[in-house]
């Protein structure tokens, strides 16, 4: 999961590539034709799909004929996730998770009027603003138990071992995760854990 992390921020850190996943959202399509809506090189709009596709955010779905030369890659957005990261105080947590939608998706909003779907769609926005919100207090309440738990193993705990296996037990709050990350036995980090905690 963290290297899929790093190769969606790595995609999204840029901002042609950020142009061209949202140009390709609409509708498949092929470098000449990318590069001639966003005004960039072709060259260049090459580099940045080979990185998209190998980060699998985008996929090679098919040709078209050319009149200019050889037949035109086709390519769409693949890979839809949403992206958490949480920079706090006393910690950094980032997260991927995968969107899946099923191929009926959609469909069932087909008949209906315009008017109505703005107005559904305002209220899912209004829906997810109030859910971040909510979220941001929350994450300001893990900050602060973090932070009272830090200060008290900074006071309590001396040895670097035990420290560094509290540490990552505050991050993941899983011994077995523990012990995987460190590479020590999971009754080692059992013992620590109860130890102080």
């Amino acid at each position: 999961m963290d290297e899929s992390v790093d190769f969606l921020i790595s995609a999204l850190e840029n901002e042609t590539r950020r142009e061209i996943l949202r140009s390709l959202v609409s509708d498949g399509s092929y470098a000449f034709q990318i590069s001639r809506s966003l005004g960039i090189s072709q060259q260049a709009i090459n580099k940045q799909l080979s990185f998209l596709e190998n980060a699998r955010l985008i996929i090679y779905s098919g040709i078209v004929p050319s009149e200019s030369g050889a037949p035109r890659k086709i390519y769409r957005p693949t890979g839809f996730s949403t992206v958490v990261i949480d920079y706090s105080r006393n910690f950094l947590d980032t997260r991927k998770i995968p969107l899946e939608f099923p191929e009926s998706s959609g469909r069932e909003d087909e008949g209906r009027a315009n008017g109505d779907l703005i107005h559904d769609l305002k209220t899912v926005n209004g829906e997810l603003e109030n859910l971040m919100e909510k979220r941001t207090l929350l994450i300001q309440k893990k900050d602060s138990i973090l932070e009272a738990l830090n200060r008290r193993m900074s006071s309590q705990v001396q040895d670097r071992f035990s420290r560094a296996i509290l540490e990552k037990y505050l991050q993941y709050l899983d011994e077995g995760v523990v012990a995987s990350k460190l590479s020590i036995p999971e009754n080692v980090v059992r013992y620590v854990v109860e130890n102080y905690f």
